[in-house]
């Protein structure tokens, strides 16, 4: 945690916009750099009590910000150890950023939030999923409602799926033995495809504000389906049991996984979400893809035209794109073929791209909790996938080849789709 918030805030303090931030009492030039108030402590997982930095008295009336990079169970040993020694805030200005895992089912997750509210206000808890602090992510809700275009082909009547998924070239070495204890689904499908689906899914909120965002997207989340275990596609790559940190050399953990999910209210009803994760595979990519249903009463020359798409890819080459039908140039016979209308940004937009944790904890030390997930999101999430959890616990996922395309997905589709092939490779040009 060290290597990557000392870098972080030092580059805020550099831009100069630390200032506007909730904070102390003392005038800005007072202030100590922001490095100087830094304080990191470690701790074994068997230790009974959690060390607690030692903090100067005239300094505990301040904004404090407790980063907790450590498994979930310490959480409340951690916050009880602070509070025994002094360092809980008697003015209720602390902020406690909390990483995933948040329990491995539904009943976890639940006893999990249920020890921390005895131990923290629900505005005190930031919990951190990096994909919503991603530019491309946080453009979605600006996509949706502030272009008519967009909004207006934005349900059932147009759409055919939605495809989110998160693609991985890397594999699970050098953290075996934690993901092993996971799977794909608990690790990446369960919270950042989640949050994507809840932000293409979800009715216009009210305003942009905390509050607002986060009644929507527990509504989309809530009413999802809960999650069919014959409508999961498992699979492990070849030679993942062999990484010395896995035990269990005869593991089903899953290193891939697409399912297929429906929110069953008036404007997705019967459109599938497809959500794939997996690792090891042929290339490394991000996206939300809308497919788009075929263009009704096409003429004869047209018939078999691409489907329109439009893509946010969030990584690599950060864009927005529509797919579209296109007359290809010439004076040859009529031929149509699918382009691109890119919305790219700039060399220098991308270069000044914020990284997702930067703008995560700028907002935590701003007091703003719109782009970090609710107890109320948690709750719902584990609700659509628990159930097919425990229904796939133990059965053998289907192997796939270290860099490949992964398993078949026929099997979620109905048939076999030739835009797939896009989908999970990008032929389209």
């Amino acid at each position: 945690v060290r290597e990557r918030l000392a870098p972080l805030l030092a580059k805020l303090e550099q831009k100069q916009i630390l200032g506007d931030c909730a904070s102390d009492d003392e005038p800005l030039q007072h202030r100590g750099s922001v490095q100087s108030r830094m304080v990191f402590a470690s701790s074994d997982d068997s230790d009974e009590d959690v060390p607690v930095p030692v903090i100067p008295r005239q300094d505990r009336r301040r904004v404090r910000v407790y980063y907790m990079a450590v498994p979930p169970f310490l959480y409340s040993r951690i916050c009880r150890s602070l509070a025994q020694g002094g360092l809980r805030s008697e003015t209720g200005r602390d902020r406690f950023v909390l990483e995933k895992p948040f329990g491995k089912c539904a009943q976890s997750c639940a006893s999990l939030c249920r020890e921390l509210a005895s131990l923290l206000r629900e505005d005190e808890a930031y919990r951190i999923d990096h994909y919503l602090g991603k530019e491309l992510v946080m453009n979605v809700l600006v996509l949706r409602f502030g272009n008519a275009i967009f909004e207006a082909v934005w349900s059932r009547r147009f759409v055919e799926r939605v495809e989110i998924c998160c693609l991985e070239e890397v594999d699970c070495k050098g953290r075996g033995g934690y993901f092993d204890a996971y799977g794909i689904i608990r690790d990446v499908t369960q919270n950042h495809l989640a949050q994507l689906l809840a932000l293409v899914a979800m009715e216009q909120p009210l305003s942009l504000k905390a509050d607002d965002v986060r009644r929507e997207k527990v509504r989309a989340l809530r009413a999802c389906k809960v999650l069919d275990s014959r409508d999961v596609v498992r699979g492990q790559y070849d030679g993942y049991a062999d990484d010395s940190s896995i035990t269990n050399k005869k593991t089903t953990t899953e290193t891939f996984a697409a399912c297929k999910l429906f929110v069953d209210t008036p404007r997705w009803a019967g459109v599938p979400f497809i959500l794939t994760a997996g690792k090891a595979l042929q290339e490394k990519k991000v996206e939300v893809r809308i497919v788009f249903r075929e263009a009704p009463c096409q003429v004869p020359e047209l018939r078999g035209a691409c489907r329109n798409e439009l893509v946010v890819r969030v990584q690599p080459d950060e864009r927005v794109y529509w797919r579209v039908a296109n007359k290809v140039p010439g004076l040859e016979e009529l031929q149509v073929e699918p382009r691109r209308m890119n919305l790219m940004y700039t060399h220098t937009e991308v270069k000044d791209m914020p990284d997702a944790y930067e703008r995560l904890v700028l907002e935590v030390l701003r007091g703003d909790a719109t782009n970090f997930v609710s107890v109320e999101e948690l709750d719902a999430s584990w609700a659509v996938f628990s159930p097919a959890l425990l229904a796939l616990e133990g059965t053998k996922p289907e192997r796939y080849a270290y860099g490949s395309t992964g398993p078949s997905l026929e099997r979620l589709y109905g048939s076999p789709k030739k835009d797939r092939v896009v989908s999970m490779g990008g032929s389209d040009r």
